[in-house]
């Protein structure tokens, strides 16, 4: 397809999420803005179909041994006939939010409502101003290193706000009391988001104050909340050591309401420690240190309310001390179908495996190795976990492993996993193919298993059984991923110019910025907040595949045809049909560009002078009423567009260059769509035009030779002024080659030198 030169627009903003590394501390959503262009997703290779709920309740569609890991686990326990609670599916949903951006694993409710309080009460005291918002984040490792986690949780905001009310029933609102409490509270919550960091100076401002201990003349009560208070600074403030002590000190006074949760902070801190102290490493022995201290918790009956949470850290401690063990008990969890805690389970499950693999789970990967011997034996050992790593691997190894593993266990897990590694040639594809062809449409991977058999037989040339599976498969799913998946694989097998055409235009499974890519969408935030009940159907679009195929291998008496076809979608007709004139033009066919042009009249109206001039041209200025046709309708070029169409109006010019055409960059697939139906001829035709069309390329050069050899020769036409005029406006807003600026150049001279004064010349002050 066309390349085009500097698509640099900013035309979205995209929240994406940091991948967590840190588990027990969610990270922030970051916001980039950068050049982004929309773009069509026909099949996502990352995630399932939006909404997301249908995958968690078990429609599965396809499933992709490209999905990122946190969609193979639901895959694996459907396969295994294992669904998911209603509970464990709110959790993925959860985690999924997560991973997303769409969530943040924070209450954004709880700080406001402490702000609200606090301003409040602060209302008329002097020396007391309000505060609008707090920022709750902070950098793991140096305020230089852009890597956030969240430091003050919805909790901590929460249990303000209930100490504020307590304080202000008992005190009165006016109260001293009430006052120098707020004034030590707001100095632990400005530790949250720490100094701030000078990027250019590369320095970090002074940190904030810390609450001051409470004079000796201080009520008890005063003491221990205060000690509570400078403790939790130290904490926000990442002085982990200093606050562990604090802490420990707390958790001795046996009169101190803070003494239990002292205790558990003292484990918080050493873990805190050991994860956010540093982005390059996880300190071990920090982590062996909490550890200990859970499990003196857990073993302490007097610290039973905080049971669950001490059993959570204890997991978090055990997946970065123990990976081989963790992941063992972890699987054992996430498949056994009563997972209360499957949120956290899965995260850890999710971080084990990245660390294995040395990925983040949310990217693709073709190939896995696993340094950690223990850890790859234990993950051998474990059914899920050997099936993830085994399906998501492309090698040789794990072609081998599948087919071992299907033969072995002959469960429905292990044969969609052997069939996705199948070339078609193998021994064993016959015996696939039947254990394929045996699952029921009941099935939640029937769609999965066909569209496997589905691709072997098409593989084995055995189109016409492969085609009624897909024929029969399409009438079991809406889905838009498979649909167009099963349609691709038709596609190829097509045995006509019209079957190729019926089949060249689908709905895409989304249309995204191209800065998200197929991991994330507005969309996907959208329909999880409105909880879609159906796939959405957007407008049909032309396939990548196909584009390549009639741009590329039909011949001009060939292309015509197809844009005369009614399989094309009326509203992307008329791009065929410039396509079929422009193309005609530069192939100087003139027969063809009246047939072209009949086309083009029907489909853009507003063309008909331009159409009119062009056939009424004599022989020395045709070419010149074509380039000043398509001068001033920047949308014209030779070819067909796939995915999403210019949208800037044809006669109009888009401000990011996407104006007129540039060389077709020739695709040299061994295989592509049109290989049954394509004559040798036709494809040695085809490649000569194609070799001409590039050779006047790009438009602005082309464009420009045109208008400035017919401006020598014809000067008193009163259109070459506004030519030369959009000549130099192409060279700077088109496509361009080294010697574009030289005909920008010659543009300017002719036109300022034969027409002085001409409105054309004053609107042209500059070449490029």
């Amino acid at each position: 397809m066309a390349v085009f030169s500097l698509k640099a627009v900013f035309k979205k903003c995209l929240v994406v999420a940091i991948a967590c590394s840190l588990s027990l501390l969610p990270v922030a959503p970051v916001i980039a803005c950068g050049p982004f262009y929309d773009d069509a997703i026909y099949s996502y290779s990352l995630h399932p179909d939006l909404p997301l709920q249908f995958f968690a309740d078990g429609k599965l569609a396809l499933v992709e041994p490209t999905f990122a890991r946190s969609y193979l686990f639901v895959a694996y326990r459907y396969l295994n006939d294992k669904p998911l609670s209603s509970s464990e599916r709110e959790q993925v949903l959860n985690l999924w939010r997560f991973r997303l951006g769409t969530s943040t694993n924070d209450d954004d409710s709880a700080s406001e409502l402490w702000l609200k309080a606090r301003n409040q009460a602060v209302a008329g005291k002097p020396g007391m101003a309000k505060i609008d918002s707090i920022a709750k984040y902070r950098q793991a490792g140096g305020e230089d290193d852009y890597n956030p986690y969240l430091n003050c949780t919805a909790d901590a905001f929460t249990q303000a706000s209930k100490t504020l009310q307590a304080k202000i029933t008992k005190y009165g609102a006016a109260s001293n009391e009430v006052k120098e409490w707020l004034t030590a509270q707001d100095k632990v919550f400005c530790h949250c988001s720490g100094p701030s960091y000078d990027y250019s100076k590369k320095v970090t401002a002074p940190a904030p104050a810390f609450p001051e201990p409470a004079p000796a003349s201080a009520s008890e009560e005063v003491k221990q909340e205060r000690a509570y208070q400078i403790a939790a600074a130290n904490f926000y403030a990442k002085n982990f050591d200093q606050a562990a002590k604090q802490f420990s000190l707390i958790a001795l006074d046996t009169t101190s309401p803070f003494k239990k949760i002292s205790a558990y902070l003292v484990a918080r801190c050493l873990i805190r420690k050991a994860t956010v102290s540093s982005t390059k490493s996880v300190d071990q022995a920090a982590l062996q240190a909490a550890k200990s201290k859970l499990l003196e918790l857990q073993a302490d009956p007097a610290l039973d309310s905080l049971k669950d949470a001490v059993v959570s850290l204890l997991k978090f401690v055990g997946v970065r001390l123990d990976p081989a063990v963790a992941l063992t008990d972890i699987s054992k969890r996430l498949v056994s179908g009563t997972d209360a805690t499957c949120y956290d389970d899965l995260e850890g499950y999710l971080y084990l495996l990245d660390n294995a693999f040395h990925e983040d789970s949310e990217e693709s990967a073709t190939t896995h190795k696993v340094d950690d011997s223990a850890l790859a034996a234990a993950m051998r050992a474990d059914d899920m976990s050997d099936w993830i790593w085994t399906f998501s691997s492309d090698d040789k190894q794990a072609t081998d492993h599948a087919i071992e593993r299907y033969q072995k266990e002959k469960n429905l897990c292990w044969l969609v996993c052997a069939a996705s590694k199948l070339k078609g040639n193998e021994a064993i594809a016959p015996e696939i193919l039947g254990a394929l062809a045996a699952v029921p449409k009941s099935s939640p991977t029937f769609v999965t298993t066909a569209y496997q058999q589905a691709r072997i037989l098409s593989a084995r040339n055995a189109g016409a059984e492969a085609t009624s599976v897909i024929d029969n498969t399409l009438k079991a799913t809406r889905a838009p991923s498979a649909t167009n998946k099963l349609n691709l694989l038709k596609l190829n097998l097509a045995k006509s110019l019209d079957e190729m055409l019926t089949l060249s235009y689908c709905s895409p499974a989304l249309i995204v910025g191209e800065g998200e890519g197929a991991v994330l969408s507005e969309q996907w935030a959208d329909d999880d907040k409105k909880k879609i009940v159906a796939y959405k159907t957007i407008a049909p679009v032309l396939r990548p595949e196909a584009a390549m195929v009639l741009n590329q291998k039909l011949p001009l008496s060939q292309f015509l045809v197809a844009a005369e076809s009614q399989r094309i979608p009326k509203s992307l007709r008329a791009d065929f049909a410039q396509a079929a004139f422009c193309r005609s033009v530069l192939l100087h066919d003139s027969a063809s560009a009246s047939r072209a042009g009949t086309l083009l009249r029907k489909s853009m109206p507003t063309l008909e002078n331009s159409l009119t001039n062009y056939d009424q041209a004599a022989a020395d200025s045709k070419d010149f009423s074509a380039a000043f046709m398509f001068l001033k309708n920047p949308g014209a070029r030779p070819y067909v567009t796939a995915g999403v169409a210019r949208t800037t109006p044809f006669n109009h010019l888009d401000d990011y260059q996407d104006n007129l055409w540039d060389a077709i960059k020739v695709d040299t697939a061994v295989k592509y769509p049109g290989q049954n139906f394509i004559k040798a001829t036709e494809l040695a035709k085809a490649k000569v035009e194609l070799a001409l069309i590039n050779s006047q390329s790009p438009a602005a050069n082309y464009l420009g030779k045109v208008v400035t050899d017919y401006a020598k020769t014809h000067k008193n036409d009163p259109r070459v002024p506004e030519a030369l005029h959009m000549v130099v406006r192409a060279t700077k807003l088109g496509a361009t080659n080294s010697g574009t600026s030289a005909m920008s150049k010659l543009a300017f001279q002719l036109l300022h030198q034969n027409y002085k004064g001409n409105a054309w010349t004053v609107k042209t002050p500059y070449f490029y």
